[in-house]
């Protein structure tokens, strides 16, 4: 079967009108989807957008459509807490300035994280935990680089 990807939304062409379909698994996108949040499972980043779930495949070079993971622990005796990672705690809002597409606005994000990790020598997405400073100033980098891209960061 064939799929198409745009906007975040995978489609199927059911002859002559596209539908909105949910994702086959093992699927590759090359940037994560708008939207998206990083969970932690058991420490393992999944990229979460529209109730799919992503993983980083460093082979392809790409964001893998995977199941969703098992949930280790379903009672909420003693639930871990999701840690405290600047992905998880950047808290930014960004505001596309000069009509940036989705795409544009994914791809300009992961670049200024890039930009950001070697300017800081710090990616959020392999620390286990959260060291104010670093936290601080990859903060700062991330900012300037969307300014910089022309987006307003709050």
């Amino acid at each position: 079967m064939i799929y198409y990807y745009g906007s975040g939304n995978y489609y199927r062409d059911y002859g002559g009108y596209y539908a909105v379909v949910t994702p086959p698994i093992g699927a590759l996108i090359t940037v994560p989807p708008p939207g998206y949040r990083i969970v932690y499972i058991d420490s393992h980043p999944y990229y979460l957008a529209g109730g799919v779930y992503y993983i980083w495949d460093d082979l392809r070079r790409g964001y893998r459509v995977v199941p969703p993971p098992e949930v280790i622990n379903e009672t909420n005796e003693s639930s871990e807490e999701l840690p405290n990672t600047p992905e998880n705690s950047l808290d930014l809002f960004v505001y596309p300035n000069a009509g940036q597409s989705e795409n544009e606005q994914a791809n300009d994000r992961y670049d200024c994280h890039l930009w950001a990790v070697g300017e800081t020598d710090f990616d959020p997405n392999l620390e286990e935990s959260s060291f104010e400073l670093e936290h601080s100033e990859y903060k700062r980098a991330v900012t300037a680089c969307l300014e910089a891209r022309d987006y307003t960061v709050k």
